[in-house]
């Protein structure tokens, strides 16, 4: 990921450009390959039929792979915008139209601070501010996942950014 300037719409406008590594899938396929045959292989132990590793090994495989794709990432962001439009505590980048394909998506920068900064510093976090944040990750996922039936994995804690305002 990249932070950029662009002009858009004739302003200069601050942008993140994600682009995939070139050797990326190959080595994404060797991994997934690994992973799901070795889940093929536990599979073959009747004992461990009810924990079904084997199918989560290969559920997984299948949403690694799609996340090599970016404009499925531009979709999700596209779908945060939309099923949270209505809350001011929650905003999300969006893709800049005409620069998404799938090695590359130029979104709109989100200034904060990464919440993992705050993870890493609780000790010498307000105890309002600590209560606030565990708050609002909690509507984040709560809302994301009942009420709007979608689960986006890129939603961690180097992706959460944080701004304090005064008020």
């Amino acid at each position: 990921v990249f932070k950029a300037e662009a002009v858009l719409n004739g302003k200069p406008t601050k942008v993140a450009i994600k682009m995939i590594h070139p050797h990326v899938h190959e080595q994404m396929a060797t991994d997934m390959e690994l992973l799901t045959s070795f889940g093929d292989f536990i599979d073959r132990f009747p004992n461990l039929e009810i924990l079904s590793i084997g199918e989560t090994m290969r559920q997984f495989a299948v949403a690694m792979r799609s996340q090599l794709d970016l404009t499925k990432e531009a979709m999700c962001m596209v779908k945060f915008g939309k099923n949270f439009a209505h809350d001011n505590w929650a905003v999300f980048p969006q893709p800049i139209e005409g620069w998404v394909t799938k090695n590359v998506l130029m979104e709109t920068f989100m200034d904060g601070t990464p919440i993992k900064e705050y993870m890493q510093n609780q000790k010498n976090l307000p105890e309002a501010l600590s209560l606030k944040l565990s708050d609002l990750g909690t509507r984040l996922v709560t809302k994301m996942i009942f009420f709007d039936n979608f689960i986006h994995g890129d939603l961690h804690p180097g992706n959460l950014k944080v701004k304090v305002s005064e008020n």
